[in-house]
C-alpha cells in the first residue's frame, strides 16, 4: 500500500514529537509496509520544528543512506543540532564521528556527557576511549562496572581482562574470574573459556560481593 502524506509543516512541538514517532514506525514497517522515504520526510518536518529526536533520526538516515543519499556532512550537522538540544543519542553519534576524525578531546567530552546521563552506549564508548588513550584506570573500571551492572557483556569481559592484567595495581585473578562469570551468565562463550583457563591457576572458590558506585 502506498502512503501519501499531506502535512502542514507549520506544526507545534507536540505535533513534531508525534511526527517523529510516526516516522520511526513507518521506517520500521510497524504500521504499514516499510517506507523509508516517507519516514525521512516526517523526520525532516519534525526537525524543522526543532524536535531533538528528529535531529538524531535525520543524522542517522544521512549517515547510513536510509531513504536518502548518504551524506556524512549533513549527518554531522543534524547530530550537532540534536546534541545542542540535549539529545543523548545525538551526543553519542557526534562523539563517534569526532572519534573517527581523531578529534579525541571532543569525542571524550561527548561520551562523558552521555555517560553522566547513564546512557549505556556512552558509558562503553567513554570507557573504551579512556582505555585507548591511557586514561586513569580507576575511571575506566568505574565506567565498566556501571555498564556491567546494566547488563553489558563487553563491560564485564573488559573488567575480567583488566583484573588479570599484572600491570593493574588491583590485579586479582579471583576478581577477574568473578567478572568473567558475570559475562558468561549473560551469554558469553568467550568468558566461559576464560574462566576455565583462569581456574586452572587457582583452586579458590570465588564468592565476591561487588558494590556499585552510581557516581560518575
Amino acid at each position: 500500500m502506498e502512503l501519501t502524506l499531506k502535512i502542514n509543516e507549520n506544526i507545534s512541538a507536540k505535533q513534531a514529537a508525534k511526527l517523529t514517532e510516526l516516522g520511526s514506525m513507518i521506517e520500521e514497517g510497524t504500521l504499514i509496509e516499510q517506507d523509508c522515504q516517507n519516514a525521512v520526510r516526517l523526520y525532516m518536518i519534525a526537525a524543522k520544528a526543532g524536535n531533538p529526536e528528529a535531529f538524531y533520526h535525520m543524522g542517522r538516515v544521512y549517515m547510513n543512506g536510509i531513504g536518502t543519499a548518504q551524506d556524512i556532512a549533513k549527518a554531522k550537522l543534524y547530530f550537532k543540532q540534536g546534541a545542542n538540544c540535549g539529545n543523548i543519542d545525538s551526543i553519542v553519534a557526534i562523539g563517534r564521528i569526532y572519534k573517527a576524525e581523531s578529534s579525541i578531546e571532543q569525542a571524550v567530552y561527548c561520551f562523558k556527557l552521555a555517560a553522566e546521563a547513564d546512557n549505556l552506549e556512552g558509558i562503553i564508548e567513554y570507557a573504551g576511549l579512556l582505555q585507548e588513550t591511557g586514561g586513569d584506570i580507576e575511571d575506566i573500571m568505574q565506567m565498566y562496572r556501571k555498564a556491567a551492572g546494566l547488563g553489558n557483556i563487553d563491560a564485564a569481559e573488559a573488567l575480567g581482562r583488566i583484573y588479570e592484567d599484572r600491570s593493574n595495581p588491583e590485579y586479582s585473578p579471583d576478581i577477574a574470574v568473578f567478572w568473567y562469570r558475570q559475562a558468561a551468565g549473560l551469554g558469553s562463550a568467550a568468558a566461559e573459556a576464560e574462566i576455565k583457563r583462569l581456574e586452572q591457576c587457582t583452586d579458590k572458590d570465588i564468592d565476591i560481593e561487588i558494590e556499585y558506585d552510581d557516581d560518575i
